[in-house]
């Protein structure tokens, strides 16, 4: 596995760092609730859902086929060490989900009744998981809630010991990220989700954990909308 590179993802350096420091659109079918899972009926996926507070989320990654999402690979691209992003090798994405530019998730890839989570909601969950920590801690265009991601994380799957205790059913698994051009990042190391946030034309709100931090925070990247994250949809 390809150590993670603070080069290539300043922004999630960044967050980390900050944190330590301070301590096309698809027609979509109604899915069917049944106890904690539900079928997505476009592909008759299922998937598993979890309650948190007032807020029922999914406890595990959309891997909706829609127009323009991709799937991580450990497939190398020709002269960089780094890997590449495919709509082929759906292996990442049987465990992770798929990854979606900020367009494609905004254009109804969640199932009917469910929604892209927006900023204030994703502040809601993690003041419901650390009622004692201000959230967000804000730095600069960062923030976040220490020890939250600890709470979020799976209990397996993250690199070099960083597996969180999952106290919530939240299942936070770390599937990576990826650029326009094709490169993918990150797996094991860092995931990434979507808010429906806009910050500018080309930039918007994500959400972010990584392998080394026990904090759940938020950044974004000028012209980040491009950029493919993971999605996790909330209930309406």
């Amino acid at each position: 596995m390809k150590k993670f590179s603070f080069y290539s993802v300043p922004v999630a350096a960044i967050l980390c760092a900050a944190l330590f420091f301070s301590c096309s659109s698809d027609n979509n079918s109604s899915p069917q609730l049944t106890n904690d899972t539900f079928t997505d009926t476009r592909d008759n996926k299922p998937y598993k859902w979890v309650k948190i507070g007032t807020q029922i989320w999914m406890a595990e990654n959309l891997n909706y086929n829609a127009n323009g999402s991709k799937c991580g690979t450990n497939e190398s691209k020709p002269n960089y060490n780094d890997a590449i992003l495919s709509n082929t090798n759906t292996t990442f994405c049987d465990t992770y989900g798929r990854l979606y530019d900020w367009t494609t998730a905004m254009a109804g890839v969640c199932p009917t009744g469910w929604h892209i989570p927006s900023k204030a909601e994703w502040i809601a969950l993690m003041k419901f998981v650390n009622p004692s920590q201000e959230c967000p801690l804000i730095i600069g265009n960062l923030g976040g809630c220490y020890k939250v991601g600890a709470e979020l994380k799976a209990v397996s799957g993250w690199y070099d010991g960083g597996n969180g205790t999952d106290a919530h059913g939240f299942t936070a698994l770390p599937g990576g990220y990826g650029f326009s051009e094709g490169n993918f990042y990150g797996v094991g190391e860092s995931g990434h989700w979507w808010s429906d946030f806009e910050i500018d034309a080309n930039t918007a709100n994500f959400w972010v954990i990584t392998y080394d931090s026990e904090s759940f925070g938020w950044a974004y990247s000028n012209g980040n909308k491009s950029n493919l994250y993971s999605v996790r949809c909330l209930k309406n």
